[in-house]
């Protein structure tokens, strides 16, 4: 009889074990994460208009827009070129379920996308790290490179601020972008965009991009400057979409801490005001 009770014991002793260890991975497992907002990793900085030249235009006269549209115009192609693969491929993991896989103990989609023609295969893990969820995006091209981290980040469990860092490519498998983003309560996303490559003259250089506070205005830009092999400058922006109309200070290029502002025809014209 005592032994029959020493192997009951022994047989609720082994199935408690078993229910908490299972309860343990029901607790690590939890929901799928939710993505962060498709805006957090996109190229998009509000449609700033290029410069182009028209024949009788007079520079000097436009100079207040074109050093503006210089300054978001070298963020806009940096952006969608070291975004063009991560933010086409982030995206459409929105259409694809996550599974947990218990080895890695991360959550992970698997899914393919098509960027210029070329498809690539894609898996974005992700990982519960307190109140943070931890990200990674691998690609895979065919025959041309496999399990490539394009993408890392970290965002919190709310959804309402983070961080990407991109990777060059297969072929320059180093840093060289670092985004820091916020979601404010209309769900609109800023961003701050930082060159983090070693190997770039400009690595430091820096913009802000956001909503303006200025109801003359739809969006800022605060570009900072780090240049090796030229003039390390800061610069404030204000754009706005409807008429493209603007304004932009520097002290380092200007001398003084004024707006200088342009008309819709992107001429020079006095400000009606100095923002603060």
């Amino acid at each position: 009889m005592k032994r029959i009770a020493i192997l009951f014991l022994g047989l609720l002793v082994a199935l408690s074990v078993l229910l908490i260890g299972c309860s343990e991975d029901s607790e690590e497992i939890g929901t799928p994460p939710s993505l962060p907002p498709m805006a957090s990793l996109s190229a998009d900085l509000g449609n700033f208009p290029q410069y182009e030249t028209h024949r009788g235009d007079k520079v000097e006269n436009k100079d207040n827009f074109i050093f503006a549209a210089t300054n978001v115009g070298f963020w806009q192609n940096t952006l969608t070129y070291g975004f063009l693969i991560p933010a086409a491929a982030f995206p459409a993991a929105d259409d694809h379920d996550f599974a947990y896989s218990s080895s890695l103990k991360k959550w992970q989609s698997t899914y393919s996308v098509s960027v210029n023609q070329e498809v690539f295969s894609a898996t974005l893990m992700a990982k519960r790290n307190d109140e943070t969820i931890l990200w990674e995006l691998y690609l895979s091209s065919e025959g041309e490179f496999e399990d490539f981290l394009w993408v890392t980040g970290e965002s919190l469990i709310d959804n309402s601020e983070g961080e990407w860092i991109i990777y060059g490519s297969p072929a320059q498998p180093r840093q060289v972008l670092q985004v820091q983003w916020d979601r404010d309560q209309e769900s609109y996303i800023n961003s701050k965009y930082t060159i983090i490559d070693e190997e770039s003259t400009k690595n430091g250089s820096s913009v802000e991009f956001g909503l303006s506070l200025d109801s003359d205005y739809t969006y800022y830009y605060n570009v900072m400057v780090i240049d090796s092999e030229g003039e390390n400058y800061k610069a404030s922006i204000l754009y706005n979409q409807n008429s493209t109309e603007g304004s932009v200070k520097s002290e380092t290029v200007y001398g003084d801490s004024d707006f200088r502002c342009w008309d819709a025809a992107h001429d020079n014209v006095e400000c009606v005001k100095q923002v603060s």
